[in-house]
């Protein structure tokens, strides 16, 4: 899949580490307002918000679908398992 630049994205909420990049799990090719991003760098879930800005989405486990919060629990577990890797 290809990823696509998100200059306006700005910085994860949690890390402040840049997110100017994002990757579609579905045939829709640019995030829109309300689609979740998991940062790559911290696991934080985030919510892209008015003017595709990341937001913090503290309530992302009541607000998905069950099969989109087995989905994003699982990229996070990955995620974390990496850094845990890498000593981070």
């Amino acid at each position: 899949m290809k990823s696509h630049y998100m200059p306006r994205a700005g910085f994860c909420p949690n890390c402040r580490n840049l997110a100017d990049a994002a990757r579609p799990l579905k045939a829709r090719k640019v995030p829109t307002a309300g689609d979740v991003a998991v940062c790559w760098y911290c696991g934080a879930v985030n919510q892209y918000g008015a003017g595709l800005t990341l937001e913090r989405f503290d309530n992302w486990r009541e607000a998905c679908h069950p099969d989109q919060v087995q989905l994003i629990t699982r990229m996070v577990g990955w995620i974390l398992l990496e850094r845990m890797m890498r000593g981070q």
